[in-house]
């Protein structure tokens, strides 16, 4: 059994991407129905079934079209499409998520097995030790999703590794507290011995407890963390939890308990971020010049010397959400002063990008129309292709958003050729992938097509082409009019199972 690793990392717009195609999707109307999902999916199987260049495109492909079956509550159909994996890692990748949705609906007994055969096949893997690890791992998590604590927690024993195993134990634990049993979280967590993976475990049962309205347990669970930095990173994130901020001066107060553990984090770097973190909840609470001072803090860490890269960028990143902020709260004229102070020009084009949305929603348009140029000019002469693509995707995204689609083909098109620009052939193919899932996104469809098709990397490709077609949902008919014109095995196959996941993701 061989498998070949091609993840990738995601770029800093994916995020603003899918919550764009989000709005665009929410938006729509005239939606096709779920009846419309399964057709698809048979469709995108019999497609794959002709691929015959590259089987890690076959396999993949597969493994999504089984889990979307599961999906749509389908596990027959998704346990045949799994059957024709011949990558055993992909295929027991398939089987878990077959296992978690059989148990959502209620069969785990059938769950139940299908993961023992899962840990069978895996079993198989000792040549492959990494990938064993891997796959333990995320058969521990799918028997906590099932209700199998104790099966997961035998499964996590017996991952070997060590820090596999504190990994696994981790998230058995957050699956455990989102499934409401907290003592049980608790317990897998104390049993964690690696101190950073279970200050990650507590954080995140904080954090829950938090979401669920319980400050004094959310507190008390992150004061057992021990490392500095992740433990005012863990207050932090209690701040902001929607239960606690609806009392601002309790969220506030938490607040303040996160800056004085972060004074007393050693590393300048990570007291420099966890510091950006705590200025955003600030941001969050309402609390503007609360935000400001602990701007300045950042500034004091480094004192008497430059700002590293890494803390000028945190500083910065801190300055756009403030300008942001003061947009949404009608003080257009500080909100741009703000943006004139940020010193990384790729911040400022996004911040004022986001200040010209802002001011579209409030309905002056002429101011920005006025802002967007000035974000336009900002990122035009960005010197390094690598902030300067992402500037000027920002500021399209922001035309896309204002209604002046025109303007917004314009800029990805020159966001397209800086990112062309580039010889590094990974930066390239990671940049367009996230440019053609924005372009998607924003309405761009014959754009982001071709984005997705003057891409080199086959696999980058195939996924672009898939995550271009679940971005149209409310345009299925757009799609399949593109896959008639060019309707080869591998686009076919996944822009057909993309397209079915848009329809999943509505559906939910």
């Amino acid at each position: 059994m061989t498998r070949i690793s091609r993840h990738r990392s995601i770029g800093p717009f994916v995020v603003l991407a899918v919550t764009l195609a989000a709005g665009f999707a929410a938006a729509a109307e005239n939606r096709p129905g779920a009846q419309d999902v399964l057709p698809l999916l048979y469709q995108a199987k019999d497609a794959a079934g002709a691929i015959t260049e590259d089987a890690h495109l076959r396999d993949t492909v597969l493994r999504g079209i089984a889990g979307a079956q599961a999906e749509a509550g389908r596990f027959d159909a998704a346990l045949d499409t799994a059957s024709l994996i011949a990558d055993e890692y992909l295929k027991t990748g398939a089987w878990r998520q077959i296992a978690v949705a059989q148990a959502r609906a209620g069969d785990r007994a059938a769950a139940g097995k299908l993961l023992d055969k899962v840990l069978q096949t895996v079993a198989a893997f000792k040549n492959v030790h990494l990938i064993r690890v891997e796959a333990l791992i995320a058969t521990a998590e799918a028997q906590a999703h099932i209700g199998d604590v104790p099966g997961a927690l035998k499964t996590a024993v017996s991952v070997g590794n060590l820090r596999g195993k504190a990994e696994a134990l981790r998230n058995i634990s957050l699956v455990q507290v989102k499934g409401g049993d907290l003592k049980g979280a608790l317990e897998t967590a104390d049993t964690i011995a690696d101190e950073k993976i279970k200050a990650q475990a507590l954080r995140g049962i904080a954090a829950a407890r938090a979401e669920a309205g319980d400050r004094d347990g959310a507190l008390q669970t992150a004061a057992g963390i021990r490392d500095p930095y992740l433990k005012a990173g863990a207050f932090r994130k209690i701040a902001v939890a929607p239960a606690i901020l609806k009392d601002r001066a309790a969220a506030l107060e938490v607040l303040k308990q996160a800056l004085d553990i972060a004074g007393t984090v050693q590393n300048e770097h990570e007291k420099a971020d966890a510091l950006g973190g705590i200025t955003m909840a600030f941001l969050a609470a309402g609390d503007v010049p609360g935000a400001f001072k602990t701007t300045a803090l950042i500034e004091n860490v480094f004192a008497g010397t430059p700002l590293p890269e890494v803390a000028a960028t945190t500083k910065s990143e801190v300055l756009r959400a403030i300008a942001i902020a003061q947009a949404r709260a009608g003080d257009n004229q500080r909100a741009l002063q703000t943006a004139g102070t940020i010193a990384t020009p790729y911040m400022q084009a996004s911040a004022l990008a986001e200040i010209a949305a802002v001011q579209a929603e409030r309905g002056d348009q002429l101011a920005a129309g006025a802002t967007l140029r000035k974000a336009l000019q900002v990122a035009a002469v960005i010197q390094d292709f690598a902030a300067k693509a992402p500037a000027l995707l920002g500021v399209a995204q922001a035309y896309a958003r204002v209604g002046d689609r025109a303007a917004a083909v314009k800029v990805f098109r020159q966001a397209r050729q800086a990112v062309r620009v580039s010889d590094d052939e990974r930066y390239r193919t990671n940049a367009l992938l996230d440019l053609a899932m924005v372009q998607s996104g924003a309405g761009d469809f014959s754009g982001a097509v071709e984005t997705a098709d003057g891409m080199q990397d086959v696999y980058a490709k195939a996924h672009a082409w898939r995550v271009i077609a679940t971005a149209q949902d409310a345009h299925r008919e757009q799609v399949l009019s593109w896959l008639a014109k060019d309707g080869a095995p591998v686009k076919k196959a996944y822009a057909l199972l993309g397209l079915a996941e848009g329809l999943l993701q509505t559906k939910r």
